[in-house]
């Protein structure tokens, strides 16, 4: 009996389509997602059986942050900030991903979370309290991966 062999790339292309399987067959992962092989055989009577196998190719390295801003910021009561002025501090960096996402949060004393967003709908957050808030960047790629940068703000 002979051995048949199908693998397709994520894009839909395929490397071996309903190729008969040799000893010296392989290929390379050249891209993220995920391929099929198909392993297939059947007899004179007709009687199939075959064999699917599925390869994951994920990123699993987080972006790179680069943050240039201080590590600690004294504040007052009734300062705010923006999204833009934060994210002035920040560039990131992905090889294996064309458009990491980065977030910017403020996590206040009590732990509550404001996700500071450039299109939505808070862009600033006002220090109403004296304490120690959070100013978190927050990378991530397409398959999740994520890396943050913590920035202290102390409100006087």
């Amino acid at each position: 009996m002979e051995v048949f062999v199908s693998l397709q790339k994520p894009n839909g292309e395929y490397v071996y389509r309903d190729t008969k399987l040799e000893n010296d067959m392989s290929f390379q992962i050249e891209s993220y997602g995920t391929y099929r092989l198909r392993y297939y055989t059947k007899d004179d009577n007709g009687n199939q059986a075959e064999k699917i196998y599925t390869i994951a190719a994920k990123d699993a390295y987080a972006p790179t942050l680069l943050y240039n801003g201080k590590d600690s910021i004294m504040l007052s009561v009734g300062e705010q900030i923006n999204y833009t002025s934060a994210l002035s501090n920040v560039i990131v960096l992905d090889e294996r991903d064309e458009n990491p996402q980065v977030f910017v949060l403020v996590i206040s004393p009590e732990l509550s979370v404001e996700t500071l967003t450039e299109t939505g709908a808070v862009s600033t957050y006002t220090f109403e309290r004296k304490g120690t808030y959070c100013l978190r960047y927050y990378a991530m790629d397409s398959y999740y991966n994520v890396t943050t940068k913590d920035v202290t703000i102390v409100v006087k």
